[in-house]
């Protein structure tokens, strides 16, 4: 059965490959149509997916078919593919978030549960950089996607404060995944992918903001970092504190202030609802967040605040000593941001990727982005340009905004704004 359950595979991929060899598929309508027709004719009980399809055709022959066969095309739309890599659990030094799930005694990084979207693939190769690169790649090059631009993304916490020994070794391994080859020391492997099938083009890092003086951010540069993601979660003392954060906001302002001396750019990420705070606290946190100079962070990502079992947080909800704010307030609060946000900001996110059965408290909506869209508020894939789109010249418009100092901010838009 199971030898002719693959004649049928290898038969029905033909039947589609042959079609598309004499261009007799030209959109993905047609491509679906003999996808099911192979089904009928062999037979098979499912459709062959885009990648057999794929893999099936001559290596040559495969860029040709990539817009109508590449899976997600969203993720490569900018020219650039998104490799994360975890790093091991390790505790932070001082101590933990009450709302952090996760850690060594759960087996994964601080902030991150077991279901988190790639980890997964993180736990089957135990952390190993190069490996969590190279099934990455893997996976986008069987899709049909383009791998040779990466932005490379370390998560797993506060990476700066991990032993050096460990820092160095696993950034040379997320080298050696790109490069496909195993190296002697990080420079060896940085200038080998200067000339790799698949170049980083970006590296970002995570951090608390106490992580951040100027002879961390040196060693950041070392690894070639380009973009830092600083956890600021609220511009309140009090609210930090709360939270056994470990750093006030002041710290926030010094590490954006060496994050740009060094030329990077930086993501900060707020958490709307944390105790202590209130919805027009948490606006005016916002608010100031773009109204000080000393802050201004090119991107953001929004997180409100989730009760996620085994935390301090999950005691205090259990306890009644803390109430999470309901889906409604959430949306309200995110659309008011919107008269904060500049044009020129990408907000990148809005909710943890943590599954709705990990939360005890706070919005499990999985739709929140859309929810929160309808309010109004530019999110990044809203701005960008898709393939298809179309704007004619009479009807754009070029504004110049200023984001800070004297850096402009050009983009072009219609004149009736984004839709």
């Amino acid at each position: 059965m199971t030898e002719e359950l693959l004649s049928a595979s290898n038969r029905a991929r033909s039947f589609v490959v042959e079609r598309l060899l004499s261009n007799r598929i030209s959109s993905r309508r047609e491509l679906d149509r003999a996808k099911g027709e192979a089904s009928r004719l062999f037979p098979l009980n499912r459709y062959l997916s885009n990648a057999e399809i794929l893999a099936a055709l001559p290596p040559d022959r495969r860029k040709t078919f990539g817009d109508l066969l590449r899976v997600h095309p969203r993720r490569s739309a900018s020219g650039i593919v998104v490799v994360t890599a975890f790093s091991a659990p390790f505790a932070c030094p001082h101590g933990t978030c009450t709302f952090c799930p996760g850690g060594p005694r759960e087996g994964t990084p601080q902030s991150y549960v077991r279901e988190s979207p790639g980890m997964k693939a993180a736990l089957l190769s135990d952390f190993d950089p190069r490996g969590q690169v190279s099934t990455s790649l893997e996976k986008y090059a069987s899709n049909g996607h383009d791998i040779s631009k990466v932005e490379a993304i370390i998560e797993g916490g506060t990476f700066i404060a991990v032993p050096l020994d460990y820092q160095l070794a696993f950034v040379r391994g997320v080298f050696d995944g790109l490069n496909g080859s195993d190296s002697t020391s990080l420079g060896e492997a940085q200038g080998r992918n200067e000339v790799a099938k698949s170049r980083c083009v970006g590296l970002t890092l995570e951090s608390k903001p106490d992580w951040c003086e100027p002879e961390q951010i040196d060693t950041m540069l070392v690894y070639g970092v380009t973009r830092l993601e600083i956890g600021v979660q609220s511009l309140r003392d009090e609210v930090l504190a709360q939270s056994n954060r470990g750093h006030t906001a002041d710290d926030s302002i010094r590490a954006f202030r060496a994050a740009r001396d060094a030329g990077l750019k930086v993501t900060a990420h707020m958490m709307p609802g944390l105790p202590g705070a209130d919805p027009q606290s948490d606006l005016e946190d916002l608010e100031r967040l773009f109204s000080d100079e000393a802050l201004r962070p090119d991107m953001m990502k929004v997180y409100p605040t989730l009760v996620v079992g085994g935390t301090s947080l999950a005691r205090q909800f259990e306890a009644g000593r803390y109430t999470p704010y309901d889906l409604e307030t959430t949306v309200e609060l995110l659309s008011e941001m919107k008269r904060f946000v500049p044009r020129w900001h990408r907000i990148m996110r809005i909710q943890r990727e943590i599954p709705a059965h990990e939360i005890l408290g706070g919005v499990r909506s999985g739709n929140l982005r859309e929810l929160v869209r309808g309010g109004g508020l530019l999110l990044l894939r809203v701005r960008e340009e898709w393939k298809g789109s179309r704007l004619r010249e009479d009807e754009a418009s070029l504004p110049r905004g200023s984001q800070s100092g004297d850096g402009i901010f050009l983009h072009r838009e219609g004149i009736e704004g984004l839709r």
